[in-house]
């Protein structure tokens, strides 16, 4: 995923050689009424606290399906001044706060959902949008205002005359869970704390909990106005694994028939030949086959074309799949003859590593297929890009060649991107 955390430390450690990693499992409760609206523009509400990556899964969405997003902090930001009599330029946190300490009704739900119209109307595509709008403030000195949460089930039964409310996406986690998934961020090699750094840990511990609990309570009443029609979407993400909330959501927003216009970070795995491809168990997990010569006008042509091919087909079968198997065999690329590294610059790779596919592809295996059943798989070479696409490769093949197409398959993305 895009805000997934790389680190460059990523060497043939104990945890790539592992064949089959226990993944958490990520509950959800779709109720009966969480659909698409039948009237046009979309509109669905976004939640989300401390440590719930919400501002990843809003990146990926939006990137994704082509989303538009709306913040609501981001309104009152830029609106807030124009409403008040000496008028000033709003740069910071700090700049809100002495805004509101006298008077705090400036700001009230009516206002900012007034505010989320006027940005909706402004759109000349809002007819074929879909808006996702996140309206809980990071600010503490917002949260606490009770005009913007007061009335909420008035208020947004107003907003919804006009603009009818397709879901709420809650992306829940209980504010112990948020402290206890941020602690190995927080300790040494050994798993001990730092004698220095405990209070401050602590501190930060405190401070994390308390912020969690104000979003908590100030979210309640509208995931009740959601929930009491039947229009909540709610998805744990204690584990706070970013990769695996990611798929989840993808998950639930194509069953709910929603078109992904591009995919975010594909995991590819380069087939030299059937061979290859045989030793893969597709019935497993979620993979496509493609196979390369079939789908380009010249299978003898150069790598980037045949890759820049490649992205695009794989781009338009977006949100069938993420993870893809590509026999290159009768292709350029199975001979690896005449293959150079590019001359553009390339990003930036970290060092191949040794891994079983199980350890890189999303979410977990199909329903049925039990862990301690499986077989274990076969090693591949992996290497990652900073924006954590993954490309395998047979073991077989020298580590240079398998940077050199990885090279070719990223910037092939980044011209497909451009133009879409």
């Amino acid at each position: 995923m895009g805000c997934g955390n790389s680190t460059p430390e990523r060497s043939k450690s104990a945890a790539s050689l592992e064949p089959f990693n226990r993944k958490p499992k990520i509950s959800v409760r779709r109720q009966s009424e969480v659909k698409r609206a039948e009237g046009k523009p979309e509109i669905i509400f976004i939640f989300g606290g401390p440590g719930s990556k919400k501002g990843c899964i809003v990146d990926d969405l939006c990137s994704t399906f082509g989303f538009k997003f709306v913040s609501c902090e981001s309104l009152v930001f830029s609106e807030l001044p124009k409403k008040v009599k000496n008028v000033m330029q709003i740069e910071s946190s700090k700049d809100i706060q002495d805004l509101l300490k006298d008077d705090s009704s400036q700001v009230n739900i009516r206002w900012i959902l007034s505010l989320v119209e006027n940005k909706i109307e402004q759109d000349p595509d809002k007819e074929s949008s879909v808006y996702i709008i996140d309206y809980m403030p990071n600010l503490k000195c917002l949260l606490r205002i009770e005009s913007i949460i007061n009335e909420c089930v008035k208020a947004l039964e107003e907003f919804e005359t006009k603009y009818p409310v397709s879901f709420a996406l809650n992306l829940a986690i209980p504010p112990d869970k948020v402290v206890t998934q941020k602690i190995p961020l927080c300790t040494t090699p050994g798993n001990k704390m730092k004698e220095t750094g405990g209070q401050s840990d602590e501190a930060d511990t405190g401070r994390t909990q308390k912020r969690a609990a104000i979003f908590d309570t100030s979210a309640k009443p509208f995931l009740e106005y959601f929930s009491k029609s039947s229009r909540l979407l709610t998805i744990d993400v204690t584990c706070g694994n970013a990769e695996l909330m990611w798929n989840q959501v993808l998950e639930m927003f194509g069953e709910l028939k929603f078109n992904a216009s591009k995919i975010v970070n594909p995991l590819l795995l380069f087939a030299l030949d059937d061979n290859d491809v045989n030793r893969i168990d597709t019935r497993k997990y979620y993979m496509d086959i493609i196979q390369l010569a079939s789908i380009v006008s010249d299978p003898h042509s150069d790598a980037k074309k045949l890759l820049l091919t490649l992205f695009d087909h794989i781009n338009k079968r977006a949100g069938r799949a993420d993870a893809f198997v590509i026999n290159v065999s009768g292709t350029s690329l199975a001979s690896l003859k005449d293959l150079k590294h590019s001359e553009d610059k390339p990003p930036l790779f970290f060092d191949i590593e040794d891994g079983y596919l199980e350890r890189y592809l999303p979410g977990s295996p199909k329903k049925g297929m039990h862990m301690s059943t499986q077989k274990q798989g076969e090693l591949y070479k992996a290497v990652s890009s900073i924006e954590n696409d993954v490309c395998l490769f047979p073991q077989r093949l020298d580590s240079t060649t398998c940077r050199t197409i990885a090279s070719y398959f990223a910037h092939s993305s980044r011209l497909v991107g451009n133009v879409s």
